[in-house]
């Protein structure tokens, strides 16, 4: 029996998984026990504003305490948080989709390598209207038949801290929209960080248009039906570009009822100084 505590936060942080499966490799008899025998990686969308209020808005507060304006420094703030994944620990109100499960490490049977990536796809069906910020990760290993133990931000809270991914592009949802994705996992070069990478979509992709494109040709679109509409006004369009226009605006149409935005991100982990060597 091998009875180890590897586990960190996302479950692979500080890459100690690799040593537990070399020591299995060498130590443990066929039909041995490992405990924890299995670990799971889960990941669900959430949106924070209570939270991301609170730490913008104390700029707002400091003239009246010290008589000097930081506003300005909300933006800073912002692009410090969506650079890093935040280690925290947050209550389930703010996830906004059921979870999905990005991976589950058979530790009987699985190989070395498999502890250094773990990469998946993910799709997400809102539950309510929202905006999300972001995503928020955490895991469950099972120690024996019948009893895991969770990180879950619905369990009670242990020791571990939740990992919170806030987005570049934050976007309303509504119930039944769907966000889908693929998040990747993979241990850093100098075997203790993680470096992650998580893109994502909602609703339907045009194309494959950024989130910047997809700004622009919306600002074209609303520009070309302007100009469409003065020059009917003008009676100067033929029978063959009012058709054309008649097409383009029902096309509008469909495109608006299917929003969607696209992004990817690459997050440093973690950001705690007492990691960084």
């Amino acid at each position: 029996m091998i009875v180890s505590e590897w586990m960190s936060e996302m479950l692979l942080f500080e890459n100690l998984l690799p040593s537990v499966l070399a020591a299995r490799d060498r130590f443990l008899k066929p039909g041995g026990i490992m405990i924890p025998s299995q670990g799971s990686i889960y990941l669900a969308p959430i949106s924070d504003t209570q939270y991301l209020e609170k730490i913008l808005g104390f700029w707002d507060t400091v003239p009246q305490s010290y008589g000097v304006r930081m506003s300005s420094l909300k933006a800073h703030t912002l692009r410090e948080l969506r650079k890093d994944v935040q280690l925290t620990v947050k209550s389930p109100e703010i996830i906004v989709a059921p979870s999905y499960k990005i991976a589950e490490l058979d530790l009987q049977t699985m190989a070395v390598s498999e502890a250094l990536k773990v990469e998946n796809s993910f799709d997400f069906i809102c539950t309510r209207t929202e905006t999300v910020h972001g995503f928020i990760g955490w895991f469950d290993v099972k120690m024996c038949e019948n009893i895991t133990f969770s990180t879950s931000p619905y369990a009670p809270e242990s020791g571990y801290n939740h990992s919170v991914f806030y987005i570049d592009r934050p976007f309303p949802v509504d119930n039944g929209t769907k966000i889908s994705g693929n998040l990747s996992i993979q241990v850093a070069k100098n075997n203790v960080f993680l470096d992650i990478k998580l893109g994502y979509k909602v609703g339907d992709q045009a194309g494959n248009m950024t989130g910047d494109q997809a700004g622009a040709q919306a600002e074209k679109q609303r520009g070309d039906q302007a100009g469409a509409q003065a020059g009917d006004q003008a009676g100067n369009m033929t029978g063959d570009q009012a058709g054309a226009q008649a097409e383009k605006q029902r096309g509008d149409r469909r495109m608006k009822s299917k929003s969607y935005v696209i992004g990817e991100q690459v997050f440093n982990y973690p950001i705690d100084d007492c990691y960084k060597y």
